[in-house]
């Protein structure tokens, strides 16, 4: 849920604006920067190190430059952590290139795979706590 701009001059402060308030708050060994477009915790840089995509934000494409960029649909701005204090759930809103979803049916399948894995990474990184194999959770 932040716009190009917010990316651009990416503040701590804008964790509690972002769809992803509820993670920035528990991850008290790592920062904003680190969620949003660092190469080890955030969804862009695991996708783009594992994958070789290309993803804004990333470690390589911090912030927007002249393509269109969206910062959050109905469903992202309705049900995300920013908005839903209440429950505090984290949303992120991926958006698909044109080629990865028309290519051939054996490239979007693997491509599909791809992302669900960097997903699942992203998950587990940031949300499963090792010491007692279960989902952080307050």
């Amino acid at each position: 849920m932040l716009t190009d701009y917010q990316l651009s001059n990416l503040k701590p402060s804008l964790a509690n604006e972002s769809s992803i308030n509820k993670l920035a708050s528990l991850s008290s060994n790592k920062t904003f920067e680190d969620l949003i477009r660092g190469k080890k915790y955030s969804l862009g840089g695991i996708i783009q190190t594992k994958y070789n995509f290309k993803v804004v934000p990333s470690p390589t494409f911090p912030k927007p430059n002249k393509g269109n960029y969206y910062s959050g649909g109905f469903i992202t701005q309705t049900y995300s952590s920013a908005k839903m204090a209440k429950y505090r759930l984290n949303a992120i809103q991926i958006e698909l290139p044109t080629d990865l979803r028309h290519g051939s049916i054996n490239e979007i399948i693997e491509d599909s795979k791809k992302l669900a894995d960097s997903i699942f990474d992203f998950y587990f990184i940031n949300l499963f706590d090792l010491k007692t194999h279960s989902i952080l959770i307050d």
